[in-house]
């Protein structure tokens, strides 16, 4: 458990979050479910314990993101670019959504599971019931490994190979084949 020696607390030697296996998260069946109800529970004992915070709950769920993202390999997929955006009407503390530039498709991804985390409490359902609900979501995008394209209640979100590099960001660059990662 967070022991506030590093936000990488909660996982063994091999990347494994022990705290997940009293919940079941290992398997397969209900594996989002689970996952969802044991960042809950962790979150619940760090407050009792008085160690939670907005940036303790921000860390413990990149870590978990870090974690899910590595569960489809991602190696020799192209740059990709995570984005959301407000698709039907209503009130939303970002209404414009948010994208990133191309970053390598594991960063992407993991971005992508930043922002379903960070909206889904707003996100509320889909004004003509379509789309996914959130278990669906996390698995919609856990189980990808290239682009992707789905709504859950009144967001749209994205992976996308199209978008530009910014030259903030130093990194081994493997733009698709038909992109040349400059917006063309």
């Amino acid at each position: 458990m967070y022991t506030g020696k590093s936000i990488s607390d909660g996982f063994d030697k091999n990347g494994e979050w022990w705290y997940s296996h009293c919940f079941g998260v290992s398997g397969e069946a209900g594996f989002v479910c689970n996952m969802r109800k044991a960042v809950s529970g962790y979150m619940e004992v760090a407050r009792e314990a008085l160690l939670w915070d907005v940036v303790f709950e921000w860390a413990a769920g990149d870590a978990v993101d870090r974690y899910l993202v590595r569960r489809v390999p991602l190696g020799g997929v192209a740059d990709m670019s995570a984005g959301w955006r407000r698709t039907a009407d209503g009130p939303s503390v970002n209404a414009l959504g948010g994208s990133t530039v191309l970053l390598p498709a594991v960063l992407a991804k993991r971005q992508l599971l930043g922002y379903l985390r960070r909206t889904a409490p707003e996100a509320g359902s889909h004004p003509a019931g379509e789309g996914l609900d959130l278990d669906e979501a996390y698995e919609q995008v856990i189980s990808t490994s290239g682009p992707v394209r789905f709504e859950m209640g009144r967001n749209t979100y994205w992976l996308t190979h199209d978008g530009r590099y910014s030259d903030r960001h130093r990194f081994l660059r493997h733009p698709h084949p038909d992109k040349k990662g400059d917006g063309s």
